[in-house]
């Protein structure tokens, strides 16, 4: 399960984007320094985002919104990327200064020898691609302890103060996922853990010891770079990340409406709009991890109610390149969460697991699958149609049963006493409800094979 749950980690665990066109004195003053803004960060009381305050903020930095375009508040203090007038497609949304960008090849670059050690024992842990998540975590904490001298203050008072992250979970929470989404969020809970010793590993005068021993404002700064920080494929380094102040208040969907870009000759940053938007659109980035909503709950502690698809969870033990090559994809092994329809490749990747008990056919339906020979691949489909879908079936039934139980288990839970359970109760529900539909579509296809059988041996047996 760890090993294929790495590979679902593979990318990095922020937004992944897609082009899809084109310091203060450590010492006694430190806690005067920092400590305005641990009171905004941390005060229980403070429940509102101060948004006017953080827009005049970007354009004293050079943040450039396009005409009609504007942050935004919802009553529940959710902000947003809003219209107030019809934008046509292509046109350039806002333009970040690099300026405003931090960056983690940047980052890593000035910190060099003094974080050399942490990073390394990153890298014993398997956390190598998340070195540059721990750069952005550094700086943040950096500018955190330098206060109102921050470039970055007025972002920093502008971010949430409290997440529904796996990391900010309770044991009581935990145990009401179901058990992929629960080996997901124990994951990220690693990757804090990890940072935790690695913060310990850094050079004196990098960060004060009273900031490296507050684990709050540490959840916090880590809850912040994991949540807003974005990677984009056409990076020279495919594992830098970049926090880019407001860029990072565009909201999730999937498909988006927007792109990044960077500019080739000033490397600003431009959010593009990629088709026609008027103000009932709402404006959407991927933040990637599509089809797979428990990611997103681990991660960003929201439910993506809005795929249209999503990973059916089967997960092979020891997967290997033949699997890949078959269809074990998170990708490509979806439930439609509409209708329950099951994904052709399901089908072939359980009758490939199938078939390893009888190893001439797996390798003869493994060739048929790679070279594309329909012919021979249905033939075998066919012939253990019924086989195929009684292990579908098999998964799943036990998935709704574990799903109803976590269920209940979120229902007998007291809200005030665990704030993040009404979430993980609607990423169970969305599930559960996917599966019923899935289920129905599996039982059908039992019952109509079951009487084709039936009806080839009474043939059989009438001649």
């Amino acid at each position: 399960l760890l090993s294929t749950l790495a590979l679902y980690f593979a990318s990095a665990v922020a937004f992944q984007v897609k082009r899809t066109d084109s310091f203060c004195h450590h010492g006694q003053a430190l806690g005067k320094c920092h400590q305005s803004i641990r009171d905004i960060i941390m005060d229980p009381t403070r429940i509102s985002r101060d948004l006017d305050a953080f827009k005049s903020w970007t354009k004293e930095n050079g943040v450039l919104l396009a005409d009609g375009l504007d942050l935004s508040s919802s009553p529940d203090g959710d902000w947003f990327i809003s219209l107030s007038k019809p934008i046509d497609e292509a046109q350039v949304l806002m333009t970040i200064p690099k300026e405003l960008r931090l960056s983690s090849t940047t980052i890593g670059d000035e910190l060099g020898s003094d974080v050399l050690e942490a990073v390394e024992y990153l890298k014993s842990k398997k956390l190598d691609e998340q070195s540059h998540q721990f750069y952005l975590w550094i700086r943040v904490l950096q500018e955190y302890e330098k206060g109102e001298a921050s470039k970055w203050h007025g972002w920093m008072k502008s971010l949430p103060r409290t997440f529904n992250s796996a990391v900010c979970m309770d044991e009581v929470e935990l145990e009401c996922l179901p058990p992929f989404a629960w080996s997901l969020a124990k994951m990220v809970r690693f990757h804090h853990e990890a940072f935790l010793k690695a913060i310990n590993m850094i050079e004196d005068g990098v960060l004060s010891d009273e900031t490296k021993e507050d684990k709050e404002v540490l959840l916090w700064a880590f809850n912040v770079v994991f949540t807003r920080c974005w990677g984009k494929e056409d990076f020279d380094d495919k594992n830098r990340h970049d926090l880019v102040p407001m860029g990072d208040m565009f909201n999730h969907g999937d498909p988006p409406n927007t792109f990044i870009d960077y500019d080739e000759d000033t490397d600003d940053c431009h959010i593009i709009l990629k088709e026609d938007a008027d103000p009932s659109t709402p404006l959407k980035l991927s933040y990637g991890h599509s089809r797979v909503p428990s990611k997103f709950l681990s991660i960003f502690g929201f439910v993506d109610e809005s795929q249209s698809e999503i990973f059916c969870q089967m997960l092979v033990a020891d997967p290997t390149k033949r699997h890949v090559e078959v269809g074990y994809d998170t990708d490509k092994m979806l439930f439609d969460t509409r209708d329950g329809t099951i994904a052709d490749v399901v089908f072939d990747v359980t009758l490939y697991s199938i078939l390893e008990q009888v190893p001439e056919l797996q390798e003869k339906f493994y060739r048929a699958v790679v070279d594309k020979n329909k012919d021979t691949k249905n033939f075998l489909r066919r012939q253990y149609h019924l086989e195929t879908c009684i292990m579908i079936k098999n998964h799943i039934d036990a998935s709704l049963k574990i799903f109803e139980e976590v269920l209940q288990r979120c229902v007998n839970l007291d809200p005030a006493e665990h704030p993040r359970i009404e979430t993980i109760y609607k990423h169970n529900l969305f599930f559960h409800q996917t599966f019923h539909k899935a289920q129905g579509n599996i039982n059908a296809m039992i019952k109509e094979e079951m009487m084709r059988r039936k009806e080839r041996e009474n043939s059989v047996a009438a001649t």
